[in-house]
C-alpha cells in the first residue's frame, strides 16, 4: 500500500510540476519531455499492477468473510436444531 501512495505522489509531482513562467516551458528539451513521459508511463503501469493487486486481495478477503459468516450461520442453525430436538425427546 505504501508503494501505491509512493507512486501516485511521484505521479502527481509529474504531471502538476509547477512552472515559473511560460519562458521556462521553452527551456525545457524535447528529451527531458519525452523522459517525463516515458516515466509517467511506467509509474502509470505500477500504479495499475498494484490496483490489480488490491482488487485481488480485496475479493479473497470478501470471499473468506463471507465463509466465515455463512459457518456462523451454519453452527448457530445447528445447535437451534440440536437444542430443539434435545427439547423433543
Amino acid at each position: 500500500m505504501k508503494n501505491v501512495r509512493n507512486l501516485m505522489r511521484n505521479l502527481a509531482e509529474l504531471l502538476f510540476r509547477e512552472v515559473e513562467t511560460p519562458e521556462e516551458i521553452l527551456y525545457i528539451s524535447d528529451v527531458e519531455v519525452q523522459e517525463r513521459l516515458n516515466y509517467i508511463k511506467k509509474l502509470s503501469r505500477k500504479v495499475e499492477k498494484y490496483k490489480a493487486k488490491i482488487e485481488v486481495e480485496r475479493q479473497y478477503l470478501e470471499a473468506r468473510l463471507q465463509e466465515r459468516q455463512n459457518y456462523q450461520e451454519d453452527k448457530k442453525a445447528e445447535n437451534k436444531v440440536k437444542k430443539n430436538f434435545r427439547l423433543i425427546s
